[in-house]
């Protein structure tokens, strides 16, 4: 049997009570994702998205501001998964 007194408190990245609001109070913000894109490891090879992470942080600048707006927009909406099912086509970042 494994012991989980050792499994480490996870970092609280929204507002409010998961119990009671669910995420509808969480919000990704600039910033987060600006850290996010500063921290990839750009001598990785692309993921599945093929983008290389070294393009991804170069434009952490540029790109940050709409990516925020692209997940808190999933979040409150749970919508652009759907969009993009419907899309012919998607365009990469």
């Amino acid at each position: 049997m494994e012991n989980v007194n050792y499994i480490p408190n996870s970092k609280q990245n929204f507002e409010g009570d998961l119990a009671l609001e669910g995420l509808t109070s969480f919000r990704v913000t600039e910033d987060l994702v600006f850290k996010k894109l500063s921290d990839l490891k750009t001598c990785k090879t692309p993921g599945p998205d093929e983008l290389h992470p070294k393009i991804l942080h170069e434009l952490r600048s540029e790109i940050s501001k709409p990516l925020m707006e692209l997940y808190n927009n999933v979040i409150r909406n749970w919508s652009c998964a759907t969009r993009l099912e419907r899309s012919n086509s998607i365009t990469a970042v």
